[in-house]
């Protein structure tokens, strides 16, 4: 799989509304364990810090910062970095949207031209 296609398909996995089923058995039992074993109960003079090793496009660390932690996503991939750069810093928005389609290539599962388009 291209690098560019591996970008686009985490994108709908972790930012679209078709991919929240996948993101909810990946990412929940992480925030769960997270939310378990690190309080943000107070007791603490700043919140715990989290580091997320590998975060891909960004989803999972804006998750648990959004929950109230610290957060440091790193991340190997330049393209990973530059689309989850793109999201994070404003490059989308409810007031930019956007579609993207990364099926387009695909020949595999396809029943009709619009499967591709999805």
């Amino acid at each position: 799989m291209s690098k560019v296609s591996s970008v686009l398909k985490s994108l709908v996995r972790d930012w679209s509304e078709e991919g929240a089923a996948e993101r909810s058995q990946s990412y929940q039992p992480i925030l769960d364990g997270v939310e378990k074993y690190l309080s943000l109960d107070g007791s603490m003079n700043h919140p715990p810090r989290l580091v997320v090793p590998g975060a891909g496009v960004g989803r999972l660390a804006l998750e648990l910062y959004a929950r109230g932690y610290e957060v440091q996503g790193n991340e190997f991939s330049f393209h990973m970095l530059l689309a989850s750069d793109f999201i994070l810093n404003g490059g989308c928005s409810p007031e930019r949207p956007f579609a993207i389609s990364p099926w387009l290539t695909e020949t595999r599962n396809v029943r009709c031209a619009a499967d591709r388009a999805r």
